[in-house]
């Protein structure tokens, strides 16, 4: 692995017991998905104890609504052409997603990362997503 930065999602147990298996969803998505240049790179899983999980993803500039909404740092003025790029990255998503069989289910503009130095956006969260088997698509069981 390159250095870079990368965000780290904290995935704690929503009970008192340590289950994390409601987690396991989004670990197992995320592992196993084919690779797209819009979807978040994922990087591991630091497990610390019995209750909490870190996911280390790839870092973006912002999420698209910051990005529309200009808060916070990350402020553009958006020209007709990179409102074109935007939508035009917005509909590969959604063609990716269709053909591996991923319904998502949270698609939201939060759930959006914006890359100011390639341009790029990348879907992220995928907890509450689901897969349909398709040729090519192979979800593992978390250990």
């Amino acid at each position: 692995m390159n250095d870079c930065d990368v965000a780290i999602k904290e995935l704690k147990s929503e009970n008192r017991y340590g289950d994390l298996s409601v987690h396991c969803n989004e670990i197992n998505i995320i592992r196993t998905l084919p690779s797209s240049p819009n979807i978040i790179k994922f990087f591991g899983v630091i497990t610390a104890g019995e209750r909490v999980n870190y996911l280390v993803l790839e870092l973006g500039t912002c999420n698209l609504d910051d990005l529309f909404y200009s808060k916070h740092q990350c402020t553009l003025r958006m020209q007709t052409a990179h409102v074109n790029n935007v939508c035009k990255q917005l509909l590969e998503i959604y063609s990716y997603m269709e053909q591996i069989k991923l319904y998502y289910g949270d698609f939201k503009l939060e759930n959006l990362l914006y890359f100011f130095s390639t341009d790029k956006i990348k879907l992220i969260d995928f907890g509450v997503a689901k897969t349909e088997k398709v040729p090519g698509y192979k979800a593992m069981a978390l250990t």
